[in-house]
């Protein structure tokens, strides 16, 4: 069946409250990728990870500066769990109810898509998007029953520029810890000084930055 999203809601919750949640943007978010839960957990859950507070953003709940706060409030929540080293974030995310790294799972993943929709704007000099593939991906295939593999390896079809999705797939599958991000950010203009995000105006992918948080 096509998937669906349910949502279950506190009656007591004021409106300004149930907006300001993060949690329907992130469950919506999954509605993204063809399939429910099957293939990698940190595929799926990254992607609603790192959708969940563009949408917000996208919708005006929260500012542009909010957005990437909450984004590297997380990649940092990831970065903290280091108990699992031992294990490669395949082998933790398919046993995550018996190791409980959720940050590590979710945050890597949401850097995976990040990673995967800066290179694929680099590339097409900002006129395609992460969006614009997935947009892509749900014409052809929103009802296929499509593993993690071939999700990644049909998203690289949908854009005519080298492999992007594929490497980075296998780059973070065998990622033995939140892989670092310090550069990618400096590279978009985002400066973290004890933990607190302010923008490069000249970054040399400050536009790239700033497109991410427009609607497309």
């Amino acid at each position: 069946d096509t998937p669906t999203v349910t949502l279950i809601v506190n009656p007591n919750a004021s409106l300004n409250e149930l907006k300001n949640d993060w949690t329907v943007y992130h469950e919506l978010s999954h509605l993204l990728l063809p399939y429910d839960g099957y293939g990698p957990r940190w595929l799926s859950e990254g992607i609603a990870s790192y959708y969940q507070h563009i949408v917000q953003h996208r919708t005006g709940i929260l500012s542009d500066k909010s957005m990437w706060q909450k984004l590297v409030d997380g990649l940092y929540r990831g970065k903290k769990q280091t108990n699992r080293h031992d294990q490669n974030l395949s082998t933790v995310s398919d046993n995550l109810r018996q190791n409980k790294n959720y940050m590590r799972v979710y945050w890597s993943g949401a850097l995976f898509w990040l990673n995967a929709d800066v290179k694929l704007r680099v590339a097409s000099n900002n006129r395609q998007s992460l969006g614009s593939v997935l947009l892509a991906l749900k014409m052809c295939c929103q009802r296929a029953l499509m593993s993690g593999d071939e999700i990644i390896e049909k998203l690289d079809t949908l854009h005519p520029y080298k492999p992007i999705f594929t490497p980075l797939y296998h780059q973070y599958g065998q990622s033995k810890q939140l892989p670092d991000f310090d550069v990618l950010m400096t590279k978009l203009g985002i400066n973290i000084e004890n933990g607190i995000v302010s923008f490069n105006p000249d970054a040399p992918l400050a536009a790239i930055r700033i497109s991410i948080a427009a609607k497309n």
